[in-house]
């Protein structure tokens, strides 16, 4: 009889979590389907992005590609890794991700260092922001010497998005994609 009783409320919990299960896929495909999600091809692959993440990150992937030399490396601020691997360009750095806590003082010296020793051919700063991490914007809140060396070293070759305009700095608002090339090449 306990067992019984046992069975039944296992199977009223199991038919509950199948029907939250199936209620969240099915908020998840509407939240997916609606438009303003757009496929990216990559030469890695498609994803898909919502707009305007996505026309801007289009954008940019057909100036890096026209952009970069085979064998040319390519960095990224905050954050870089994605195009790093859709574009299959190597890192100079090191490092992927530019965020609270990845880099002590030492760490960001070491970094400087390396763009120094071996600048990347291009960098892509990208204006998303470090939420939940405390220091929101990169060059603002946290890393700013690295942020400041860079922008010495570099000029903007292009910029994507609708918070492209000369000066736009990562935490200002609107999404955008700035490509930085050397100075002195």
């Amino acid at each position: 009889r306990r067992d019984a009783a046992a069975a039944e409320v296992r199977a009223r919990d199991n038919a509950d979590l199948v029907q939250m299960l199936v209620f969240r896929l099915a908020v998840l495909t509407d939240a997916y389907r609606r438009p303003g999600w757009t496929e990216v091809p990559t030469p890695a692959g498609s994803l898909v992005l919502a707009e305007p993440v996505a026309w801007t990150t289009r954008a940019a992937l057909q100036d890096l590609q026209r952009r970069l030399a085979p064998g040319a490396t390519l960095a990224g601020f905050p954050e870089g890794g994605f195009f790093n691997f859709v574009l299959n360009r190597e890192n100079s750095l090191g490092i992927e991700q530019f965020f609270p806590g990845h880099l002590d003082e030492a760490g960001e010296s070491r970094i400087i260092r390396a763009i120094e020793r071996s600048p990347p051919d291009a960098v892509v700063r990208i204006n998303v922001l470090a939420v939940g991490e405390g220091a929101r914007a990169f060059g603002k809140d946290y890393l700013a010497r690295l942020d400041s060396h860079t922008r010495q070293g570099y000029r903007t070759a292009a910029a994507f998005g609708p918070g492209a305009r000369p000066g736009a700095r990562i935490g200002d608002p609107g999404f955008f994609i700035e490509v930085l090339v050397p100075l002195h090449p």
